[in-house]
């Protein structure tokens, strides 16, 4: 039988912390290699962005797509217009990644050396994301979310308390 210990806490992170570090630096790292990877991690990192821009009752508990949708309406503007389509982003591609990591609905996945440009729309219908256009956006979403929780535009207790505990 297994000893019960107490972890030590070596480091936490704060929420502006984990979307430095871990949004915009790790996945960075790991669209390189790893592009389509790379894509579910960002599309969990939207709704993240999102929820940090929600009341603070509501911060992390629950509406995923309420907090996606708003960070796409507020932060990522040029993929609004697949909101409540054929092509919703949060039913097709956060919910596919997130649960079986294969996306549902008319997307297509393209990266460094492709022809096909970021939302350009193919004959069978399926709209193009490139991962290097789609990542630029999203670290452009994530910085201005840092800048307004770090410049007290946005004001939420939990943004100054542990979001990520990281243990020996």
């Amino acid at each position: 039988m297994a000893t019960l210990r107490t972890p030590k806490v070596i480091r936490t992170l704060t929420i502006t912390d984990f979307i430095e570090k871990e949004l915009i630096k790790n996945i960075g790292e790991i669209k390189v290699k790893y592009p389509f990877i790379a894509f579910s991690l960002i599309f969990l990192g939207i709704e993240l962005i999102g929820k940090c821009l929600c009341p603070e009752e509501s911060f992390l508990k629950g509406k995923g797509r309420d907090a996606f949708n708003l960070c796409i309406k507020t932060h990522m503007k040029k993929y609004e217009k697949f909101i409540g389509t054929e092509h919703d982003m949060y039913t097709n591609i956060r919910n596919g990644f997130a649960h079986s990591f294969r996306q549902k609905g008319k997307f297509a996945f393209t990266e460094k050396g492709s022809q096909d440009k970021n939302l350009a729309r193919l004959n069978n219908g399926e709209i193009v994301l490139h991962i290097d256009d789609f990542y630029k956006d999203f670290i452009i979403a994530c910085n201005l979310i840092i800048n307004d929780i770090k410049n007290g535009i946005l004001h939420n207790p939990k943004f100054n308390q542990p979001f990520l505990k990281i243990t020996d």
